[in-house]
């Protein structure tokens, strides 16, 4: 089923893998659709676009547990001029929430970042989802930017 992509380490029950085909990131993007608030269908012109793009210019990794994909998480940690990478999704499947699937791929884009000569880590975020913000400033991040009425900018120093 994973048959082109590389793995990367094995973590507790589940393991995460490097997605670098275009097929299964179209998988996880459309399975991941709903996991969203509002959903990433809501967000984007179209899912296979959105895949694409993750394909040629972001790096993504995903959690699998037992051949089913539970979270990932897609990354650009290619601003040579800035050294800052961004954080455009992260998501997890309720089933697996609170069993540190989020930290580990966190943590996993941290270590990729640094790897690649960045000096931070920014994302944006809603202003309503209160859980992914105390999330992230459990990890560091702190708030760094309006980015709209409806959301923030946050950052982490590495």
């Amino acid at each position: 089923m994973y048959e082109n992509i590389r793995r990367s380490y094995q973590v507790k029950n589940y393991e995460i893998l490097r997605v670098e085909n275009i097929d299964e990131i179209r998988k996880i993007v459309h399975n991941f659709d709903k996991v969203f608030d509002p959903p990433l269908s809501e967000r984007v012109i179209d899912l296979n676009t959105y895949a694409e793009k993750l394909y040629k210019n972001a790096i993504v990794f995903a959690a699998i547990e037992k051949n089913d994909f539970i979270g990932f998480i897609a990354f650009y940690a290619n601003d040579k001029d800035n050294n800052v990478a961004y954080l455009t999704q992260i998501g997890v499947k309720d089933k697996s929430q609170n069993r540190d699937v989020g930290k580990s791929l966190l943590d996993l884009c941290i270590k990729t970042s640094e790897t690649n000569n960045m000096k931070a880590i920014k994302l944006e975020v809603f202003n309503q989802n209160v859980i992914a913000i105390e999330f992230y400033k459990k990890y560091g991040f702190y708030f760094c930017g309006k980015s709209s009425s409806k959301s923030i900018y946050m950052m982490k120093k590495l």
